[in-house]
């Protein structure tokens, strides 16, 4: 208890006053007494505001992984298109003007990129010389498997090994984007 009275040490070489009674009114006189600083634990506000701030930066990092993921597909999705453009330009047959159907060994996967739960590959095509150029889509139903308001809806059709066929002359191919919601499209170079 010494030691607590650190200050008062010099008040207990005061006539009249002693040590042991210095310790007892500072015991009866809870104004006096000294708090134990060396508690163990926390208290409930630091508790949470511990957890908001946790909350706040688990939000913040689940919606930058779902950007993120969304803009790989998107990425995905171009260079798989680009690809696909390649294939059926390399395809041409510059006498008749005709494309070749796409072969798995055009592509270093040895397979023909196809459409995801998420991305779906369509293309339109025209088959006579004379048509004109597929329409572009301006919108894409998120749940569609291929877009549906064009003007020649039926022609569109998700990419396989099959579509297109051997032997179109026009073509378009377009993709959904998660990211910015629009539609990305490459058409025949010639």
């Amino acid at each position: 208890m010494l030691t607590r009275l650190g200050n008062f040490e010099k008040m207990s070489s005061m006539p009249g006053i002693r040590i042991k009674e210095l310790e007892s009114r500072i015991r009866e006189n809870p104004l006096l007494r000294i708090k134990d600083t060396n508690k163990q634990g926390f208290t409930l506000i630091e508790l949470l505001v511990v957890i908001v701030i946790i909350a706040i930066l688990a939000l913040i990092g689940i919606a930058t992984y779902r950007n993120i993921q969304a803009s790989a597909r998107d990425t995905r999705l171009k260079g798989d298109i680009k690809s696909l453009a390649q294939a059926l330009e390399v395809n041409r047959n510059s006498a008749t003007g005709k494309y070749g159907a796409l072969k798995d060994t055009q592509f270093i996967s040895h397979t023909i990129p196809t459409s995801s739960a998420n991305n779906k590959y369509c293309i339109a095509y025209a088959t006579s010389p004379s048509g004109d150029q597929p329409i572009r889509p301006t919108s894409w139903l998120e749940d569609a498997n291929c877009p549906e308001d064009v003007l020649d809806a039926a022609s569109y059709g998700e990419i396989t090994a099959t579509n297109p066929p051997d032997g179109i002359t026009r073509w378009i191919i377009c993709g959904h984007l998660e990211q910015v919601n629009d539609v990305f499209c490459l058409n025949n170079l010639q």
